[in-house]
Protein backbone atom coordinates (compact mmCIF):
# COMPACT_ATOMS: atom_id res chain seq x y z
CA UNK A 1 0.00 0.00 0.00
CA UNK A 2 2.84 2.43 0.83
CA UNK A 3 5.82 1.09 -1.15
CA UNK A 4 6.82 -0.85 -4.23
CA UNK A 5 9.98 -2.95 -4.25
CA UNK A 6 11.90 -4.86 -6.88
CA UNK A 7 15.39 -6.25 -7.45
CA UNK A 8 17.46 -5.60 -10.57
CA UNK A 9 21.20 -5.54 -11.37
CA UNK A 10 22.09 -6.56 -7.82
CA UNK A 11 20.17 -3.69 -6.20
CA UNK A 12 16.86 -3.32 -4.42
CA UNK A 13 14.73 -0.37 -5.49
CA UNK A 14 12.21 0.87 -2.94
CA UNK A 15 9.66 3.44 -4.12
CA UNK A 16 7.25 5.43 -1.98
CA UNK A 17 3.74 5.25 -3.41
CA UNK A 18 2.12 7.84 -1.11
CA UNK A 19 3.29 10.83 0.94
CA UNK A 20 3.37 8.50 3.98
CA UNK A 21 6.53 6.67 5.01
CA UNK A 22 6.68 3.04 4.01
CA UNK A 23 9.16 0.25 4.71
CA UNK A 24 10.17 -3.30 4.01
CA UNK A 25 11.72 -5.55 6.66
CA UNK A 26 14.34 -8.30 6.56
CA UNK A 27 14.75 -11.42 8.67
CA UNK A 28 18.19 -12.70 7.65
CA UNK A 29 18.80 -15.02 10.61
CA UNK A 30 15.27 -15.87 11.69
CA UNK A 31 15.40 -13.99 14.99
CA UNK A 32 15.32 -10.45 16.38
CA UNK A 33 18.61 -8.61 16.95
CA UNK A 34 19.62 -6.57 20.00
CA UNK A 35 23.33 -5.65 19.74
CA UNK A 36 24.10 -4.87 16.13
CA UNK A 37 25.90 -2.55 13.73
CA UNK A 38 23.78 -2.06 10.61
CA UNK A 39 24.99 -0.31 7.48
CA UNK A 40 23.29 0.43 4.18
CA UNK A 41 24.38 2.14 0.98
CA UNK A 42 21.57 3.86 -0.91
CA UNK A 43 21.34 6.04 -3.99
CA UNK A 44 18.47 8.45 -4.57
CA UNK A 45 16.62 9.06 -7.80
CA UNK A 46 14.93 12.45 -8.21
CA UNK A 47 15.00 13.82 -4.69
CA UNK A 48 14.39 17.21 -3.07
CA UNK A 49 14.23 19.00 0.27
CA UNK A 50 12.61 17.00 3.05
CA UNK A 51 12.29 13.74 1.08
CA UNK A 52 13.92 11.19 3.36
CA UNK A 53 15.06 7.59 3.49
CA UNK A 54 16.99 5.26 5.73
CA UNK A 55 16.63 2.26 7.99
CA UNK A 56 13.98 1.04 10.40
CA UNK A 57 15.42 -1.00 13.27
CA UNK A 58 14.44 -2.91 16.39
CA UNK A 59 10.97 -3.62 15.08
CA UNK A 60 9.60 -5.96 17.80
CA UNK A 61 7.15 -7.95 15.64
CA UNK A 62 8.17 -8.76 12.08
CA UNK A 63 4.66 -9.32 10.76
CA UNK A 64 3.21 -6.11 12.25
CA UNK A 65 6.06 -3.62 11.75
CA UNK A 66 4.14 -1.09 13.81
CA UNK A 67 6.95 -0.10 16.21
CA UNK A 68 10.68 0.63 16.03
CA UNK A 69 13.29 3.29 15.40
CA UNK A 70 13.78 5.16 12.11
CA UNK A 71 17.25 6.51 11.31
CA UNK A 72 17.35 8.49 8.11
CA UNK A 73 18.62 11.38 6.04
CA UNK A 74 16.90 14.03 3.95
CA UNK A 75 17.77 15.08 0.44
CA UNK A 76 18.70 18.54 1.72
CA UNK A 77 21.32 17.18 4.15
CA UNK A 78 19.70 16.50 7.52
CA UNK A 79 19.51 13.38 9.67
CA UNK A 80 17.29 12.24 12.53
CA UNK A 81 16.41 9.33 14.76
CA UNK A 82 12.73 8.86 15.47
CA UNK A 83 10.71 6.36 17.46
CA UNK A 84 7.57 4.94 15.84
CA UNK A 85 4.71 3.48 17.85
CA UNK A 86 1.81 2.59 15.60
CA UNK A 87 -0.13 1.24 18.58
CA UNK A 88 -0.70 4.65 20.20
CA UNK A 89 -2.85 7.55 19.08
CA UNK A 90 -5.33 7.54 16.26
CA UNK A 91 -2.67 7.16 13.54
CA UNK A 92 0.33 6.17 15.65
CA UNK A 93 2.94 8.32 17.36
CA UNK A 94 6.25 9.41 15.85
CA UNK A 95 8.63 10.85 18.48
CA UNK A 96 11.86 12.62 17.55
CA UNK A 97 14.69 11.33 19.69
CA UNK A 98 17.24 13.25 17.61
CA UNK A 99 15.52 16.07 15.72
CA UNK A 100 16.40 16.79 12.10
CA UNK A 101 19.96 18.14 12.19
CA UNK A 102 22.08 19.38 9.28
CA UNK A 103 25.34 17.61 8.50
CA UNK A 104 27.90 18.30 5.78
CA UNK A 105 28.65 14.54 5.74
CA UNK A 106 25.39 13.88 3.87
CA UNK A 107 25.50 14.02 0.06
CA UNK A 108 22.54 16.16 -0.97
CA UNK A 109 20.21 16.31 -3.96
CA UNK A 110 19.17 13.88 -6.66
CA UNK A 111 21.24 10.89 -7.78
CA UNK A 112 23.41 10.91 -4.67
CA UNK A 113 24.76 7.95 -2.71
CA UNK A 114 24.95 7.87 1.09
CA UNK A 115 26.17 5.15 3.44
CA UNK A 116 24.18 5.10 6.70
CA UNK A 117 25.37 3.24 9.78
CA UNK A 118 23.71 2.63 13.12
CA UNK A 119 25.41 1.00 16.11
CA UNK A 120 22.91 -0.44 18.61
CA UNK A 121 24.17 -1.71 21.93
CA UNK A 122 21.83 -1.70 24.91
CA UNK A 123 20.13 1.69 25.03
CA UNK A 124 22.92 3.36 23.00
CA UNK A 125 22.05 4.27 19.40
CA UNK A 126 25.05 5.71 17.54
CA UNK A 127 24.50 7.28 14.10
CA UNK A 128 26.97 7.50 11.19
CA UNK A 129 26.79 8.78 7.62
CA UNK A 130 29.54 8.19 5.07
CA UNK A 131 31.93 7.11 7.82
CA UNK A 132 31.35 10.22 9.94
CA UNK A 133 30.06 9.93 13.52
CA UNK A 134 26.98 12.15 13.72
CA UNK A 135 25.47 11.68 17.15
CA UNK A 136 24.63 9.28 19.96
CA UNK A 137 21.37 9.00 21.88
CA UNK A 138 20.03 6.70 24.57
CA UNK A 139 16.60 5.10 24.43
CA UNK A 140 15.57 1.70 25.72
CA UNK A 141 11.98 1.55 24.44
CA UNK A 142 12.73 -1.16 21.89
CA UNK A 143 15.60 -3.37 23.10
CA UNK A 144 15.62 -5.74 20.10
CA UNK A 145 13.89 -6.47 16.84
CA UNK A 146 14.10 -6.78 13.09
CA UNK A 147 15.40 -4.25 10.57
CA UNK A 148 14.68 -2.98 7.11
CA UNK A 149 14.67 -0.01 4.75
CA UNK A 150 12.24 2.90 4.61
CA UNK A 151 11.41 5.70 2.21
CA UNK A 152 9.52 8.90 3.00
CA UNK A 153 8.42 10.96 0.00
CA UNK A 154 7.69 14.46 1.31
CA UNK A 155 8.21 16.52 -1.83
CA UNK A 156 8.85 14.11 -4.70
CA UNK A 157 6.10 11.86 -6.06
CA UNK A 158 7.26 8.25 -6.07
CA UNK A 159 10.59 8.92 -4.39
CA UNK A 160 12.81 5.92 -5.10
CA UNK A 161 16.07 4.74 -3.59
CA UNK A 162 18.35 1.98 -4.79
CA UNK A 163 19.93 -0.02 -1.99
CA UNK A 164 23.22 -1.43 -3.25
CA UNK A 165 24.21 -3.08 0.00
CA UNK A 166 22.87 -3.67 3.49
CA UNK A 167 25.19 -5.42 5.93
CA UNK A 168 25.12 -6.15 9.64
CA UNK A 169 27.57 -7.24 12.30
CA UNK A 170 26.48 -8.75 15.60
Amino acid sequence: EFTDMYFSNGMMTLTGLTDTMGWRLANPKGYAFSALYLEMTAKTSACAGADHYGMIVRVPVLQDADQGYLFGVTCDGKYSLRKWDGKTGEKGTLTRIKDWTASSAIHTGSNQTNRLGLMMTGSRLIMYVNGVLLSEVNDSTYPSGYFGVYVGPSETDHLAIQVDEMSFWE
